[in-house]
């Protein structure tokens, strides 16, 4: 994920995330870590 912003002083920055997310063949370890109540609220808003 990349964010380009501008400081106080006017220079122009990205600012560059990076997540790491594990890999599972096992469904259930996914939903056990899951936010429900994040999830739905972006389904919500879109």
């Amino acid at each position: 994920c990349a964010l380009l912003y501008t400081t106080v002083y006017g220079q122009r920055r990205i600012r560059v995330t990076t997540l790491s997310l594990p890999c599972t063949s096992v469904l259930s370890n996914l939903f056990r870590a899951a936010d429900l109540d994040a999830q739905f609220t972006c389904f919500l808003k879109q």
